[in-house]
């Protein structure tokens, strides 16, 4: 299965997941109060940040290996078992401090829930790069679907019916652990030994390797820690600054927007487009060529879904969150519009695991790192979540910036020619997102019916894209994106006449 294959396949197993988060986040935001959302969002930014030295960044660091044999796998093992328990016994240590420095009251025993995912993430994050490099993508987007239906919603939704409150909340994240490696290691057990367990290597290259292994995780460590910190550390300065009551409304809103593009991109680019870019790394025109493509396809996939969620936020937040939530609409169309710049950092960061740029990467990650906490810190301090959501927007638009300029010289290509590939992609989403705020304003004459307006309005912005790429297929998009576009539609759509005839038009040659 080729690239764009494999990710068309994850994108089609997460758009089901995607619809189990949002119906989760729909159900709980109505059973608990933003308080107690507040105290597991700030948990979890901690287990978070916690978990990526604890897992030492060894599921990038198995993929990225040309082969991987049997003491990989043990040491893998052994290394993240002693981080696990020294980071779970440093958490609960410390437990009592980090409440009294965030200031989120009841945050210490969640904690210690919450921090069971390390011993959870210990077997998981093998078993998942196993998974990857035997290219079986699809088992581990079906496990995210598995996980979010029974062990998320189902017993998070189960435990909040019968007992509402943050814990329930934080073991209902536990329980999705649990699901995913239960499904994970039993698709496994049915993989070839060789898959499963790693193949044999001769005595005189195995200190090479594992010395290899160990030099690409500790430095994928720092990477990752940073990349995670700069997703996860405006939750750190809005709690302490704002208190757990504001982090409540901003975590929501930003869940909200961030869920479509992480259930959607995020393992996308781990488990198809970093191990494609990994493969390519000896040849630099093939490299180039991939890392444009992923590029324009990164741009035609989020900027849309940003747009949208930015117009129709009103909407979103009423259908999902419910009253009462309304203080999260200009922090979610903020959050939106960044996440739809955010999948440039994603892909620079992936470009440069490939290619072993890890010092480049670091020093990347750390200034942006340090400008996130400074900008949301000065917007919190300014205007509460409204000024923090902005300056998570401006840090993300210099990190656009900025990894627009390394993977251009990562690659050996040029920023021109990665800024041509995205232009005509954003041109389409700017359009559809302009028929859709005229659209959207004339459905809010009743502002009682949001669901209305919601559902109209995705078809009126579906409809100008498909519509347009249709009326001019030559110049709207490239041949690679109209490709795949194709291909995704072929997905969906239903075996008939109009599905050829669509089809036949979107992959036309262009004047």
């Amino acid at each position: 299965m080729n690239a764009l294959s494999a990710a068309l396949s994850v994108v089609t197993t997460s758009i089901l997941s995607l619809a189990v988060r949002l119906i989760s986040l729909a159900i709980l935001a109505r059973l608990l109060a933003p308080e107690q959302f507040g105290v597991v969002a700030m948990a979890l930014t901690i287990q978070a940040l916690v978990s990526l030295v604890a897992q030492l960044d060894m599921r990038d660091a198995l993929i990225q290996s040309e082969t991987v044999s049997r003491a990989q796998l043990r040491l893998a093992w052994r290394a993240m078992g002693a981080m696990a328990l020294t980071s779970y016994l440093l958490t609960a240590a410390l437990a009592g401090r980090i409440e009294a420095w965030t200031g989120v009251a009841g945050l210490a025993p969640v904690l210690l829930v919450t921090g069971l995912n390390l011993f959870l993430d210990l077997f998981l994050v093998p078993v998942e790069a196993m998974l990857i490099r035997a290219g079986r993508v699809s088992v581990v987007g079906t496990s995210n679907i598995i996980g979010y239906m029974i062990g998320f919603t189902g017993f998070g939704v189960t435990a909040t019916l019968l007992r509402p409150g943050a814990f329930s909340l934080a073991f209902a994240y536990v329980a999705l652990a649990a699901v995913k490696l239960f499904y994970s290691a039993f698709r496994l057990a049915r993989l070839p030994a060789d898959a499963r367990r790693g193949a044999p290597v001769p005595a005189g290259s195995r200190a090479g390797m594992l010395r290899h292994l160990l030099r690409f995780a500790l430095f994928g460590t720092a990477n990752r820690f940073f990349t995670t910190s700069t997703k996860q550390v405006d939750n750190l300065v809005v709690g302490s600054v704002l208190g757990g009551h504001a982090l409540g409304f901003y975590s929501r809103a930003y869940a909200l927007s961030a869920t479509p593009m992480d259930t959607l991109l995020g393992l996308t680019i781990r488990s198809v487009i970093f191990p494609s870019l990994a493969r390519m790394r000896d040849d630099p025109a093939r490299f180039r060529q991939a890392v444009r493509n992923a590029n324009a396809a990164g741009t035609l996939l989020s900027f849309p879904i940003g747009l949208v969620f930015c117009v129709l936020a009103p909407e979103l937040i009423r259908v999902f969150l419910g009253p009462g939530w309304e203080e999260s609409i200009i922090p979610f169309q903020c959050l939106s519009l960044a996440l739809g710049l955010g999948f440039g950092p994603r892909l620079a960061s992936a470009v440069g695991r490939a290619l072993g740029r890890q010092k480049l990467l670091f020093w990347m990650n750390l200034v942006m790192t340090m400008a996130l906490v400074l900008l949301v810190w000065l917007g919190a301090r300014w205007s509460g979540i409204v000024g923090a959501s902005i300056g998570v927007l401006a840090a993300t638009l210099l990190q656009w910036l900025a990894a627009l300029g390394l993977m251009a010289w990562m690659s050996g290509g040029q920023v021109l020619a990665l800024i041509l590939a995205m232009a005509r992609p954003a041109l389409l989403s700017l359009g559809m997102a302009a028929g859709l705020f005229l659209a959207a304003s004339a459905l809010r004459v009743d502002p009682g019916l949001p669901l209305v307006t919601l559902i109209c309005g995705a078809l009126v912005a579906g409809a100008i894209g498909l519509g347009t790429m249709l009326a001019f297929p030559g110049r709207v998009l490239g041949a690679w994106e109209r490709d795949m576009v194709a291909q995704i539609l072929a997905r969906l759509l239903p075996g008939s006449g109009l599905r050829r005839r669509i089809l036949g038009r979107l992959r036309m040659d262009g004047p």
